[in-house]
């Protein structure tokens, strides 16, 4: 803990990451309150931090306290839970400072990223928020689970159980990326190089595809039948892109 609140009232203060043990300072995380935690997030982006350990922060703070980014709202018994507009301030300040385009990659992470995504929508977090949480789930897509996608609808407005436009923005960037992809290996000298991209491609759309072809059968049974739009607009959107 000493640690950290030295890196916050001594930010010029030369600290080596290596030296750190990072579990242990992930953990200690947990007992900084949002205020001081904001401080501790300006004072270690100021550092030539791996941005990875910075994102790792975010993403610790966030699980453990706002209770509804872990589906079980399961937290430490140390730890208070802020008010819903304290939650609401945290969560778009985590979100405001993840990494744009890399950053963290794995299952794991993309389920933590559902889950801050179902917390902005349950605390009415802002647009620009959401957004950034659907651009930078679609563009790990592949690693995630039909469970995570399958994001309840907390609007009045609208008759679908799930949240299927949020699944189709999502989707969309995931594709966009697929492009992206398509177009750096159409420049690549490197012939071997430029195969391996193909199968890391193919790889991707086959997870992707299966995933949102167990989603779809899913919904289906949820949707009323007015409803079904939305589901054969999905559909048409996977199939051009892999006959594409």
């Amino acid at each position: 803990m000493m640690l950290l609140v030295s890196m916050v009232l001594h930010p010029h203060a030369k600290l080596v990451p290596e030296e750190m043990e990072l579990d242990k300072w992930f953990d200690e995380l947990k007992n900084l309150s949002p205020e001081l935690f904001k401080r501790l997030i300006v004072a270690i982006k100021s550092r030539d931090l791996n941005p990875e350990i910075v994102e790792n922060c975010l993403i610790s703070y966030a699980k453990t306290r706002i209770p509804c980014v872990n589906r079980a709202g399961r937290r430490s018994s140390s730890s208070s839970i802020p008010s819903e507009v304290e939650q609401k301030e945290l969560l778009e300040t985590i979100v405001a400072n993840l990494l744009e385009e890399n950053g963290l990659r794995s299952s794991q992470v993309v389920t933590i990223l559902f889950g801050m995504l179902r917390a902005a929508n349950i605390l009415n977090a802002s647009d620009a928020c959401r957004a950034t949480l659907e651009k930078k789930i679609g563009l790990q897509l592949e690693h995630a689970t039909l469970d995570d996608l399958l994001i309840p609808s907390y609007s009045y407005l609208k008759e679908t159980l799930y949240d299927v436009d949020c699944v189709q923005r999502i989707l969309a960037h995931f594709l966009h990326r697929v492009e992206q992809m398509t177009t750096t290996v159409n420049v690549i000298d490197d012939e071997d190089v430029g195969d391996e991209q193909n199968r890391n491609r193919f790889v991707e759309l086959m997870l992707v595809g299966k995933l949102i072809k167990g989603y779809l059968s899913e919904i289906t049974f949820a949707l009323p039948e007015q409803a079904r739009v939305y589901d054969d607009g999905l559909y048409r959107a996977v199939d051009v892109y892999l006959k594409v």
